[in-house]
């Protein structure tokens, strides 16, 4: 029994064959059939690393394609609002200026991104500051002074000063004033402007994504990997990366969708990552054990196979044997038979020698 457990392993392994799978189809799988997740399992790794690829590629161009709509709206939301409520202003030895007396303040918005501060009028260093702090109450905003821009984000934190001087170098800026910005704009290749923006934000995002979703797959790998440990399968740590990697996809595609829907509406959900991890987190914990038990089902299938191969192969050998008494009695009835008529014939040659030759009555006579 020990040596039939043993070879199982063997057969069955001989029972599964990779499969090609195209990239939809392979989609297709991950999200709905968790009992082909063994054919994940034993194809190469490379087939796999090239799935994430097309995976976090797809995934990122729906996300770029958001951010470039997103940033086109408010961009043009930006243009409309510097072209109808900014005033005139001028940029002219390397120093801005406005054509007001007050702090100019627009807050951030749906169509302003982020709040700004334009200060062209104050002189003492005790009102700048007074900017600078205002500035620092927020995560996105800007400050631009009469000789810089002050820039804070809320990934960084920090706020990042440029002096307009060095800026006019770097990008050869001249003087210019509101018409010359509009007028800019209005000849600029929008288009154009937009399909490299997507595809910088492309480049970008795919690189970001591409670590963060192979990271994501890791820690799975090793969850799958002791959950295989905890119900006795025995599976190699790269097979379970494989799995690893189409259990995401389900989790990736929720999450180019909510971000879609999130850029066109607005619409959050406030634990949409717990529930990206779960999701993946389930997928993987499903596979293993519809592995294991798709692996218990087929011993049991070999193991009564093989029950009734023995089976067979003893009627087999007992309708031999019955055959070969058969024939050994057949064998035995013609030896009998052929005794038998040898007896005859000698027990007839033997009375014929004792009645002797027989006498004509001539003879006798």
């Amino acid at each position: 029994m020990a040596k039939q457990e043993k070879e199982m392993p063997k057969e069955i392994k001989m029972e599964i064959k990779p499969e090609k799978l195209s990239f939809w189809k392979r989609v297709w799988i991950s999200i709905k059939d968790f009992e082909k997740y063994e054919l994940f399992a034993i194809e190469n790794l490379g087939k796999s690393i090239q799935y994430l690829l097309q995976i976090v590629a797809l995934f990122t161009i729906i996300i770029s394609a958001c951010m470039t709509y997103k940033f086109s709206m408010t961009l043009q939301n930006g243009i409309e609002y510097f072209r109808n409520e900014i005033p005139n202003l001028t940029f002219e030895n390397n120093t801005l200026s406005l054509e007001t007396e007050k702090v100019i303040k627009i807050e951030e918005s749906e169509e302003i991104p982020a709040t700004i501060i334009i200060d062209t009028v104050s002189e003492s260093e005790e009102e700048i500051q007074k900017q600078i702090d205002e500035l620092n109450r927020y995560d996105n905003a800007a400050l631009l002074l009469k000789d810089k821009i002050m820039i804070k984000n809320t990934m960084t934190k920090l706020v990042s000063s440029y002096n307009y001087e060095d800026i006019a170098k770097q990008y050869n800026v001249g003087n210019f004033n509101k018409q010359d910005v509009i007028t800019f704009i209005e000849n600029t290749n929008m288009p154009a402007f937009y399909a490299s923006f997507f595809l910088v934000t492309f480049i970008y995002m795919f690189t970001v994504y591409l670590a963060s979703i192979a990271i994501d797959g890791l820690m799975l790998a090793v969850l799958g990997f002791l959950t295989a440990r905890i119900v006795g399968l025995k599976i190699k740590f790269s097979a379970c990366y494989n799995m690893a990697i189409h259990a995401l996809t389900l989790s990736i595609l929720l999450n180019a969708i909510y971000i879609a829907v999130n850029t066109f509406t607005g619409f959050t959900i406030q634990y949409f990552q717990i529930m990206y991890t779960l999701i993946s987190y389930i997928y993987m914990v499903t596979a293993i054990l519809m592995i294991r038990s798709d692996l218990i089902k087929r011993k049991i299938e070999i193991g009564k196979l093989e029950e009734e191969q023995r089976k067979v192969k003893e009627e087999l050998d007992r309708q031999e044997e019955l055959e070969r008494q058969k024939e050994e009695e057949r064998k035995r009835q013609e030896r009998r038979e052929k005794q038998e008529e040898q007896d005859k014939k000698k027990k007839e040659k033997e009375k014929k020698e004792k009645k002797g030759p027989e006498v004509s009555p001539e003879g006798n006579a």
